[in-house]
């Protein structure tokens, strides 16, 4: 199977998704923080634009 699409560089990939989509799930954050990384993301994106976050595994084992 081809794929017609072609992806715009990686440094771009968010900013164009933000474009299509009304929102992302950040899936990495159950493994580690990414507090840099989201300020990052923040600024690659219109103000509006919601991420959900998952609630990190260390967390969960807390409330647990």
């Amino acid at each position: 199977m081809e794929c017609a699409v072609s992806l715009p560089r990686a440094d771009r990939r968010l900013t164009s998704y933000a474009s299509i989509l009304n929102a992302v799930e950040i899936n990495s954050s159950f493994y580690r923080p990414h507090s840099t990384t989201y300020e990052r993301w923040a600024s690659a994106t219109p103000n509006d634009f919601p991420f959900s976050v998952k609630v990190p595994r260390s967390k969960q084992a807390e409330w647990a």
